[in-house]
């Protein structure tokens, strides 16, 4: 079509989802510490390792539940005492739970493309894409949802939370019809001589609601129930092998109820799909021939990200009712809803060098100066930068998510790399001894650095699946202090709660020695709550400001405050230090090669290689460990890349 090329097209899919995983079977205990492997006193009639009942094991009681745990920091594998059980049932008959479901979907799309060559020096790329990603059904109609939530905002109403409920739906969201992605583009030749190109982009970009997200809502009750008992939160412990829910099913008292709670995977029902907006400005000139210089700009933003959220927990900053119960809803224990109410920004400068082959060299060299930003980096980790260390899908704030607003846990704000070809100029026709012995050489090498990533410092959970000290503990640390309180500052017993920082600036902080030994020179100056201080005379006075901040002097305060957990003590509240404020080690890498090429004839040569990995022997240290209350806070638990100075020796024949 002469100046254009127009494209016009569409698809149609249909998907099928077949799932069967029944989380929660067999069931599974959760213990302090693990000292032995011993089920109690063995005796002849209850052998070490058998079932446990209360004829061998004293610590059980007659109908097989845990005695009353007072102080939950006993909890240990030697005493018996599991602080966590999970296990899953058929609510409707406590009979063992059917997790098989039979999805489908129905996607489309539709788009119009056109590249115009508007003059010899200017092309234009312009398009419009339609998406539209159809909400799955369950072919039996198993698919349950919270049903009550029209009208009041789950994140901030505490009666909403009390007063949700799940039910049968036919859908777990409602179909996003306007999904329209506008693509442009342009390159442009500013003199014609095709030596220097101008370039240019946006476009806005749609995906599906990943699947994890949604078919976990086969574990909701009426038709899956995941119970969750936890200790901490008063909850009676049935222990037995396998596990179970304990007494006999009770029909006139369904599944859930205060005493039997469940687990929830629910959704926004108005969820819209993610989307990424891409753009891009860039020049590039080529000089001296075979010499390539560039830079540009590129960014992104995601929009309508998905996120894990806990709504049925108090809210330190959201809530000012009085709210009794640990959890507000005493049906569920997680809400874990699924939403994408939360969104990303990248940001960066890149400036580049290419040289294409040419008198034996080549190289590419280029620096990056970026920045990323976003509420939550990987769905599964909440506002943390490592999944693994911190317990998932918890913010700081319900009502306020964007109070997680920072670093990305990919960001490097600063990326260099190198990497260069060279073949020695020197007898490269190989003739007659000396050239075979000293022609066909070359080298190359590829050199790389990355800034550190950041460092997100948390309280998470103590041994005994804790947030804090309870007030009849008198532990002290290796140095004899006592510990701070620390930790979980609205007493919602949700870990992973930022501390105070108590340094003076942010700098001041870091140590110059090995990662392996810790990134920071005094543990106590980040935060409240470490395990292990220095024992150094100012440290008991910092401890005794941050509990006197918290408490009104020691920790037993805090539990014994007669306005807790009434909601309007100016207790309940959050630590100071922000998400991913400080930033790990940085990675340098340098690898090197040296080949030397012997020709034996016309169409057959024989190359030998002598390589290096990590040439300088370089350890690249990550996985800082961010959880205050770990023994390792601060200390790198990993390495990266090639560990140590890796070295090989090849012959390659061909022909």
């Amino acid at each position: 079509m002469g100046r254009h090329a127009l494209k016009i097209g569409g698809s149609a899919n249909y998907g099928i989802l077949y799932r069967n995983w029944d989380l929660g079977l067999p069931g599974f205990y959760e213990f302090g510490e693990l000292t032995s492997l011993n089920s109690g006193n063995p005796n002849p009639a209850c052998p070490d390792g058998s079932v446990l009942t209360p004829g061998c094991d004293g610590t059980l009681q007659p109908d097989g539940t845990i005695a009353n745990i007072s102080d939950p920091s006993n909890a240990n594998f030697t005493g018996d005492y599991p602080y966590f059980e999970e296990t899953s049932i058929n609510p409707a008959d406590g009979a063992k739970a059917n997790a098989y479901r039979h999805y489908t979907t129905h996607d489309y799309s539709a788009f119009i493309q056109d590249d115009w060559k508007v003059t010899t020096k200017l092309t234009l790329n312009l398009g419009l894409r339609w998406e539209r990603f159809g909400a799955p059904s369950e072919v039996h109609g198993i698919l349950a949802q919270f049903t009550n939530l029209a009208g009041c905002d789950i994140a901030t109403d505490a009666a909403c939370i009390g007063a949700a409920r799940v039910g049968p739906v036919s859908r777990m969201w409602k179909t996003y019809n306007k999904d329209f992605g506008p693509r442009f583009g342009f390159a442009w030749d500013p003199f014609g001589k095709g030596k220097m190109a101008v370039r240019g982009g946006y476009g806005i970009f749609y995906d599906r609601i990943l699947d994890n997200i949604w078919s976990n809502g086969a574990w909701n009750p009426p038709f899956y129930a995941l119970l969750d008992f936890n200790a901490a939160c008063t909850d009676a412990i049935f222990y037995s092998n396998p596990a179970s829910i304990g007494a006999a099913y009770d029909p006139t008292n369904p599944i859930p109820h205060p005493g039997k709670r469940v687990s929830l995977r629910t959704m926004d029902v108005n969820m819209h799909d993610s989307s990424g907006q891409n753009f891009y400005l860039g020049v590039e000139r080529q000089v001296f021939g075979s010499l390539l210089l560039s830079a540009k700009y590129q960014g992104s933003l995601g929009r309508h990200l998905p996120m894990l959220e806990n709504y049925n927990r108090v809210d330190g900053i959201g809530y000012n009712a009085a709210l009794s119960p640990v959890r507000p809803n005493r049906l569920y224990t997680g809400f874990n809803y699924r939403s994408n109410s939360v969104s990303s920004n990248y940001n960066a400068l890149i400036v580049e060098a290419q040289k294409r082959m040419g008198h034996g060299l080549q190289f590419q060299t280029g620096y990056t100066y970026s920045k990323q930003l976003d509420v939550n980096s990987e769905l599964f980790a909440g506002c943390s930068a490592v999944g693994s260390l911190t317990a998932p899908y918890y913010y700081i704030s319900n009502a306020l998510p964007k109070l997680s607003y920072g670093r990305g846990a990919e960001d490097h704000r600063h990326a260099y790399k190198f990497n260069v070809t060279y073949e020695m100029p020197f007898l490269k026709s190989q003739k007659g001894f000396v050239g075979h012995a000293l022609g066909g050489w070359s080298l190359g090498s590829f050199l790389q650095f990355y800034s550190g990533h950041p460092v997100d410092v948390y309280v998470g959970a103590l041994g005994n699946g804790l947030c804090t000290r309870f007030a009849s503990t008198t532990d002290v640390d290796q140095n004899g202090i006592p510990f701070d309180l620390g930790g979980d500052y609205n007493l919602d017993r949700v870990c992973n709660v930022h501390p105070v920082f108590i340094g003076s600036n942010l700098n001041s902080v870091y140590s110059s020695g090995s990662p392996a030994d810790g990134i920071f020179t005094d543990n106590h100056r980040i935060g409240c709550g470490e395990a292990g201080l220095p024992a150094t005379a100012t440290i008991a006075n910092d401890i005794a400001t941050c509990n006197a901040t918290f408490a009104g002097g020691t920790p037993n305060t805090l539990f014994t405050n007669p306005a807790y957990p009434g909601g309007a003590t100016p207790f309940l509240r959050f630590g100071t230090l922000g998400r991913n404020i400080f930033h790990g080690p940085r990675l340098v890498n340098m690898d090197f090669g040296l080949h030397k090429t012997f020709k034996l004839t016309e169409t057959a040569n024989l190359r030998f290689s002598a390589e290096a990995q990590n040439l300088a022997n370089h350890p690249n240290f990550d996985g800082v460990q961010g959880n205050l209350v770990n023994k390792r806070f601060g200390q790198a638990e990993l390495l990266v890349g090639t560990r140590s100075r890796v070295m090989s020796l090849s012959l390659r024949l061909a022909f």
